[in-house]
This record gives structure tokens, C-alpha cells and sequence, in this order.
């Protein structure tokens, strides 16, 4: 368990774009891949169904803040924002305002 506050997560979940289900520009795959890969966890258990409405991309990585401990919460968080960095230069694409801040 973290200690994540609820300002915190608003602002994660704003510079991680998370409206509609979404986070970044990740797929139901590539999300999956990402965290397997980088932290060997499968975002599909069911350790991290919490009462969401959905099993979607957001809720999903809500269930892991609120699952996980604060180290890898905390390593998580830094690997999304390396990613979304990575690739919005890949995309060429320019970084919101909301994520410069």
C-alpha cells in the first residue's frame, strides 16, 4: 500500500492523460507488455480489481497504485513519465502544457 493522495493522483492522471479509460498512448498490449516487462507485473490480476466501474487501462493503473508499495509505485510513475516523454519525441508530437507543468 502507497500513500498516494487524492491531488497527487489527480495530477498523475491528468499528465497521464487517463480520461475515458485511457493511459497515454498505450494499447490493452502494449500496457500489458510495458509492465511485464518493466516490473514483471501483470495488470490483469485480479489483486488489482478494486470496486471500478471497468477493467480499463485507468482503473487498472489506479488498482496498482493502490496495490503496490511505494517503492515500485513510485518507480512505476517515473517509467510512465520517461515513457510518455519518449514517445512524444518518437511521435514528434509536442508535450501539453499540462504535462510541462
Amino acid at each position: 500500500m502507497n500513500n498516494l493522495k487524492s491531488t497527487d493522483k489527480k495530477i498523475l492522471e491528468t499528465l497521464f492523460e487517463m480520461k475515458g479509460g485511457f493511459v497515454s498512448d498505450f494499447s490493452d498490449r502494449t500496457m500489458s507488455d510495458f509492465f511485464k516487462e518493466q516490473f514483471e507485473i501483470d495488470i490483469y490480476d485480479t489483486k488489482y480489481d478494486f470496486d471500478f466501474s471497468s477493467r480499463s487501462k485507468a482503473n487498472r493503473l489506479r488498482g496498482i497504485w493502490l496495490a503496490e508499495d511505494e517503492k515500485t509505485v513510485v518507480a512505476i510513475i517515473l517509467s510512465l513519465v520517461d515513457y510518455t516523454e519518449t514517445s512524444s519525441l518518437a511521435n514528434k508530437k509536442e508535450l501539453t502544457q499540462h504535462y510541462k507543468k
